[in-house]
């Protein structure tokens, strides 16, 4: 997400891009180390790796980890914030070091020093490698700062020649945890009394401190473990991981890879699609990730939105079935149930919650947008239970006479609430959710047909007629645009939003162009899109501008939004 600094200037996007020379190409290098980039000494970007499966570490690039956020975690609870690193007696400053970000690593490098670092999350191993090279042999100390506790009943430490393993007991009875902690060195160490480095520490808890008197190298390893079972530590194992690591991330990018006349271009495609296939996950079955470091779980809406460009167009298609079979796994089932038959809107291993509207018809969707892209034919059998309950359960609790979707104030992707209600209430039609409802309509019925189910087409058919003889109700007063919603009261609501570029046209044409023209000139910036209008009193120019206003009250009321550009500038 990105917001607006300032009140920008309205201006129109350009009618098109053309982009040189762009070709599919076995000559650019998919090397790992060709793609990395640099980040100055002290930089305090923070950079983030998932191990593809309910782990993520998160890391500031110059400096020691100091922020909720940081460190290694899994399935939301933070286990692990950092390592102090002393090397002959002097705490590496990190702030000095020159940062190489990789796909596969983090890099920093002290050239006054001559000592090499680099952090590698290990693949579906919820383990944090930690490799140490000097140009001689340096006296180590390392200081771990574990989380789940803080004081010293909170923790059972057991030290020997190469580890220290840590029952988090805090964690014991919590199903869905790693109450067992190993970090393992790859050289025999001495252990010392802990002590507290002179730097901000976020709730830390520090172990005994680690001594190697005299070597060039040294490995670490962090692991997270599900039982107190022993878990055997091998370079080798270490080394042959993050191999593979590299190999899946190098495939990857060779089967998405571009070649434009333009190298940075080239490296930024790139890294697009490989930050987003980092966000596919195992947590709870397959799934995507909403965003790190704070919405590290799935979300409906969310994940079918980038459904198409996260799995689709790049062919990962046993990821796009799994990830649609675990949303209808979770898909509520119970008939007396209003949301019956709606997916989640969040999933998380403790809890599971169906509190929006659109989530559902963006699942749908993404099982015809993976049919439509695979051909998959036989796929759509095993799909179609899921996608008649999720159209029965719509037809029988939100859907009006008129065959429209009605839904509550926050349950659209505009969901921010505060403690007298949502700051940003479309209730009870926004015209999104009728585009994708549509969309669900005319898949579910053309399912129907194909499986003989002559009851629910008639249905369906009656309900599409009578949502196109009422689409009419979205029409603005002076016919120059399709309002942002309807009111309960039946009225239309006049607030300019950019809801109505969202959804992409699929048998049916969405946003019109004399929409869009009226609209954009509105909405659209130098910068990006805005979420509200700047002429509309709710308008908020910044994020946070605490004193004034709490940050969820501009969530979706002035500052922009990265997603919606790219819906904005389709049109044209």
């Amino acid at each position: 997400m990105r917001t607006a600094g300032l009140i920008i200037p309205h201006v129109l996007v350009a009618a098109s891009a053309i982009l040189l020379m762009l070709s599919c190409s076995s000559d650019v290098s998919t090397d790992s180390n060709d793609l990395a980039f640099e980040l100055q000494p002290g930089s305090t970007r923070e950079i983030a790796y998932t191990d593809k499966q309910d782990a993520h570490w998160v890391t500031r690039a110059g400096g020691y980890n100091n922020s909720p956020w940081h460190g290694l975690t899994a399935i939301k609870r933070g286990y692990f914030e950092d390592l102090y690193i002393s090397a002959d007696g002097e705490l590496l400053p990190r702030e000095e070091a020159e940062v190489r970000i990789t796909p596969t690593s983090l890099k920093r490098h002290y050239p006054d020093l001559g000592i090499r670092e680099t952090w590698t999350l290990l693949d579906e191993k919820r383990m944090l490698l930690v490799e140490l090279e000097a140009d001689e042999a340096i006296h180590w100390q390392v200081q771990p700062a574990i989380l789940g506790g803080s004081q010293v009943e909170d923790f059972e430490i057991s030290t020997s020649d190469q580890e220290v393993n840590i029952v988090l007991n805090r964690m014991l009875d919590i199903p869905s945890s790693y109450p067992y902690l190993k970090i393992w060195f790859s050289q025999p160490i001495n252990w010392l009394p802990a002590q507290t480095p002179d730097l901000q520490l976020y709730t830390a808890f520090l172990t005994p401190r680690a001594e190697n008197v005299a070597s060039p190298q040294l490995a670490i390893s962090i692991s997270l473990i599900k039982d107190d079972k022993e878990v055997q530590m091998e370079p080798d194992l270490m080394e042959h991981a993050r191999s593979l690591r590299q190999q899946r991330i190098e495939t990857r990018a060779a089967s998405t890879m571009l070649q434009t006349n333009n190298p940075e271009l080239d490296k930024a495609i790139f890294w697009a699609h490989h930050s987003l296939d980092g966000l596919v996950m195992k947590q709870l079955g397959m799934g995507i990730y909403a965003g790190l470091p704070w919405f590290d779980d799935y979300w409906g809406r969310d994940a079918f939105i980038s459904f198409t460009g996260a799995v689709l167009v790049s062919g990962q298609y046993e990821d796009a079935r799994q990830i649609l079979l675990s949303f209808s796994d979770l898909q509520n089932k119970d008939e007396f149930d209003p949301d019956y038959g709606r997916v989640p809107n969040r999933a998380q291993p403790d809890n599971t919650i169906y509190n929006t509207t659109d989530g559902t018809p963006w699942f749908v969707r993404s099982v015809w947008d993976y049919y439509r892209y695979s051909n998959d034919v036989n796929f759509l059998d095993r799909m179609w239970p899921a996608i008649r309950r999720a159209t029965e359960g719509s037809l029988i609790n939100w859907v009006d006479e008129d065959g429209l979707l009605r839904h509550d104030d926050a349950d659209t992707w505009m969901d921010a609430k505060g403690p007298d209600g949502p700051w940003s209430p479309r209730g009870d039609r926004a015209i999104d959710i009728q585009f994708i409802w549509r969309d669900q309509l005319e898949i579910t019925k053309r399912l129907a047909q194909k499986y003989g189910d002559i009851e629910f087409v008639d249905q369906i058919q009656k309900t599409l007629t009578n949502f196109d003889a009422a689409f009419k109700k979205f029409i603005s007063a002076d016919g120059s645009y399709l309002v942002d919603h309807l009111n309960a009261d039946e009225s239309q609501d006049p607030q300019i939003r950019p809801n109505v570029f969202l959804v992409p046209p699929l048998f049916q044409e969405t946003c019109d162009w004399s929409t869009f023209e009226t609209l954009a000139p509105q909405l659209v910036t130098r910068n990006g899109v805005l979420s509200l209008a700047q002429d509309d009193p709710n308008f908020h120019p910044f994020h946070h501008l605490p004193g004034l206003y709490v940050q969820d009250a501009a969530y979706h009321n002035g500052i922009i939004w990265t997603w919606n550009s790219a819906a904005a500038i389709t049109p044209s």
